[in-house]
Formats: C-alpha cells, sequence, structure tokens
C-alpha cells in the first residue's frame, strides 16, 4: 500500500504533462527573445506573431494555399485563418492572386517582401536557438534531440486522431 501512495496517480502523471507541454512555448520564446530581431523582422515586431510565422512557414512549402487549406493546417476556423492572412496581405508579406482552374477560388502565397522577411526570421530563431543550446553538454544536446523526436513521434500520433 505504501508504494502505491508514492507513485503517482494517472491524473497527476496527466496534470505534469499538460503544464510541462506548456511551458515549452514559454522556455523557447524566453531563448529566441534574448537576440534582437534582423531590422526587417523588428519592423513588424508589434504586428507579427508565431502564427503568422506558421503561415508563413506553410506558404513557403507549399508555394500558394487556399484559404481553407490553410485554417485546415492550422486547426482553426476559416474566418480566423482569413483574418491572419488579411494581416500578412496587409503587410505586403503575402498575396491573394485568382486560382487560374477555378476563379472563384482564391490562392494565398508569399510576396518577395515576405518571402525575404520569412528567411531572415528563421534565420533568426535558427540561430537563437543555436545559442541557447551551445551551452547544453553533448550527451544532454544529444538526449534532448532523443526526447523530442519521441515527443514528435507521440504528439503525431495524436494528430492523426
Amino acid at each position: 500500500m505504501l508504494q502505491k501512495e508514492q507513485t503517482k496517480t494517472d491524473k497527476q502523471v496527466l496534470n505534469d504533462v499538460i503544464r510541462d507541454l506548456l511551458s515549452i512555448p514559454r522556455i523557447l520564446k524566453a531563448g529566441t527573445h534574448k537576440n534582437r530581431l534582423p531590422a526587417p523582422v523588428n519592423e513588424l515586431h508589434g504586428n507579427f506573431s508565431m502564427i503568422h510565422f506558421e503561415i508563413m512557414h506553410l506558404l513557403m512549402n507549399s508555394g500558394t494555399l487556399r484559404m481553407s487549406e490553410i485554417a485546415d493546417e492550422l486547426h482553426v476556423p476559416k474566418p480566423q485563418a482569413t483574418y491572419l492572412v488579411d494581416r500578412l496581405v496587409n503587410m505586403e508579406l503575402a498575396e491573394r492572386n485568382a486560382d487560374p482552374s477555378d476563379r472563384r477560388t482564391v490562392l494565398i502565397s508569399l510576396s518577395d517582401k515576405g518571402t525575404q522577411i520569412f528567411k531572415k526570421h528563421r534565420e533568426h530563431l535558427w540561430d537563437s536557438f543555436k545559442e541557447m543550446i551551445s551551452g547544453l553538454s553533448g550527451e544532454e544536446i544529444h538526449e534532448l534531440s532523443v526526447s523530442l523526436r519521441t515527443m514528435i513521434r507521440i504528439l503525431s500520433k495524436l494528430e492523426q486522431r
């Protein structure tokens, strides 16, 4: 009986997992904002959030997407995706173009300015993470790598549900 009292209940472990997952963005944000943002990105700082960066990442990888595809990828309602894309269009980071095969459909793509800023922001994040991790030992970096791959594998299963 004493051993059962010493082990955590499933509910306690679940609460710990949720708390830990929620702490990750804060830790990563703190690590990436130590360094000053590159000038083109810094100009957008008040109007630019990580979800905008995520949309730009989707567009960078896909070339063009329909609004419904962006909404699906972000797991947000289409009106929210439209609002977010509108902000990118207003900042001249994204463009709307008619689909040549279906004029009722609008395709979203990065503008040249958006591509340039995305690359600078990604480079900034890369350098910030590299600096943040550089204080770890080789063993800690390996442990982090294994842990992240495990986390991604497990969380990917949740995405498929």
